[in-house]
């Protein structure tokens, strides 16, 4: 998201060591955002999956709430929610283009390497998928600071966004 901001502020793309020192400084409301997404996740998931699903979409932007505008824990997930309640189709439709995304890694690498019951080739197999997703990775996560970026109105000041995150 980061790399993102700068491209449009046309400031150098950020390394690893411009990123890191940012996203320590975040940790504490980090986390104190994402365990409790995390656990409300996962108690949806364990009711029924669809309310685990609604609630993956909803706090679709929380990484992004605590880097750019500094909140954590209940305020974050509160900006979440609104940002995704402001555009509910391109939300949604985001997501399930990350699912889609991921259906296709999966389908790519049973293609690939199809599964037996050798555990070698199990071994690899789960190589090769989590190779193939490290590689798709970028992708969904710049459509999603893309349409964060659009839902906070501030395409003409990416800068100020950048700005934000580094202090």
């Amino acid at each position: 998201a980061l790399a993102l901001f700068d491209r449009d502020s046309g400031a150098a793309y950020p390394g690893v060591a411009d990123i890191w020192p940012i996203l320590m400084a975040r940790a504490e409301p980090i986390l104190a955002s994402l365990i409790p997404a995390a656990l409300l996740i996962a108690l949806g998931n364990a009711l029924f999956v669809i309310p685990g699903l609604i609630l993956c979409v909803l706090f679709l932007f929380l990484p992004h709430t605590v880097l750019f505008e500094k909140k954590g824990g209940r305020a974050a997930l509160r900006r979440s929610i609104d940002l995704t309640r402001s555009e509910p189709v391109r939300t949604v439709l985001a997501f399930l283009t990350f699912v889609l995304a991921g259906a296709v890694v999966a389908l790519l690498a049973d293609m690939l390497l199809p599964t037996s019951t050798s555990r070698a080739v199990a071994f690899i197999h789960f190589i090769v998928v989590d190779l193939i997703t490290v590689a798709v990775l970028p992708i969904p996560a710049l459509v999603l600071a893309r349409l964060y970026l659009d839902l906070r109105g501030q395409t003409s000041n990416a800068e100020r966004l950048s700005q934000a995150a580094r202090s």
